[in-house]
């Protein structure tokens, strides 16, 4: 029987990743945790000092790759060093970090440390040993849940990723007891957390699964999907990304037709435009002053929170960060 060698290499990587998933998902949730003051900058220290030692020696890097890196190292460091987020430099370091490092490998221990930690803060939640943070909403008082974490649609997040990552795994086969599972949580997030993104998110999702379901079964056997497919579902974050930042751009609070649609973006649209008015656009990030819903049922004060990724990408992290990500 041949004998399986370990790629030492990979198994650093996803230790180093797996430790700093576990800190920053146990962070989300309600657990009493106080970390070590100086904790940070071990994390920094070890992702820093592998995809150092990872370039000198293993450093299999083609021309057009070093440049790639050297971009993705200074969209992520510059503004790690001129503003107050510096997590932006571990992010930076853990992607470069990340090649020749197999995806499944780290959906995995994603999967696993997610699973594990949400499970058991919905466990703790339920039982007293936590608090369920219940806010009410609307008109008609809906309650939302967090189940243990921060908040109901910090939770309602958490489930929409580790589906994602559940479902691709292996590149698995979908079959229709998933796409009946997948619907069930966009209803659960939508009833138990009144969490409207999450639940077409992931309603979207059980369509698209039940699209590639389809095309399976009808069309023949090795035949892959159309390449302009391919490169549309490819694009569709970058369309969204201009769709969304011009209309932020374009918001007026006096018309009644973008109030209506505000409103249908639960207030990101003018949210988005006053963060956009106050700061504006920075090509390498700035300092802003958010304050947000969640970890108490106190009122923090007047609600000013950039629940968009795009326009909080743009303007807390930077333009040139966000073409980056895209």
């Amino acid at each position: 029987m041949k004998e399986r060698t370990i790629d030492w290499w990979e198994t650093a990587f996803l230790i180093i990743y797996g430790v700093i998933l576990l800190h920053d998902f146990l962070d989300t949730t309600m657990f009493p945790i106080v970390w070590p003051s100086r904790i940070g900058y071990l994390f920094f220290a070890a992702v820093i000092v592998y995809v150092l030692a990872k370039l000198i020696w293993h450093n299999d890097y083609t021309k057009k790759e070093r440049v790639l890196l050297a971009v993705i190292l200074a969209a992520f460091s510059i503004p790690a060093f001129t503003t107050e987020y510096s997590f932006l430099l571990e992010i930076g370091f853990l992607i470069v970090g990340a090649k020749d490092v197999r995806l499944d490998r780290i959906l995995k221990v994603y999967l696993v440390i997610g699973f594990t930690v949400m499970l058991a803060a919905f466990l703790a939640s339920q039982m007293g040993w936590i608090e369920n943070l219940v806010y009410y909403a609307g008109e008609e008082r809906k309650f939302r849940n967090s189940f243990g974490i921060i908040y109901p649609t910090d939770f309602a997040a958490h489930v929409f990723y580790l589906i994602l990552a559940a479902s691709v795994i292996g590149n698995r086969i979908t079959t229709v007891p998933d796409i009946l599972l997948v619907l069930f949580f966009a209803l659960f997030v939508w009833k138990a957390c009144g969490a409207r993104t999450a639940f077409v998110c992931i309603g979207i999702y059980a369509l698209l699964l039940a699209a590639e379901k389809w095309r399976r079964l009808t069309v023949k056997k090795g035949k892959s999907p159309c390449r302009k497919w391919k490169i549309l579902l490819g694009l569709v974050p970058v369309l969204c990304g201009v769709i969304f930042i011009a209309m932020a751009s374009l918001y007026r609070e006096t018309e009644g037709s973008w109030l209506k649609l505000n409103a249908l973006f639960s207030s990101r649209l003018r949210l988005s435009a006053e963060g956009i008015s106050e700061y504006g656009y920075s090509l390498f990030g700035q300092n802003i002053n958010e304050i947000g819903n969640g970890g108490t049922l106190e009122n923090h004060g007047a609600y000013f929170f950039l629940d968009d990724s795009y326009i909080r990408i743009a303007l807390k992290y930077g333009v040139v960060l966000l073409v980056v990500v895209l």
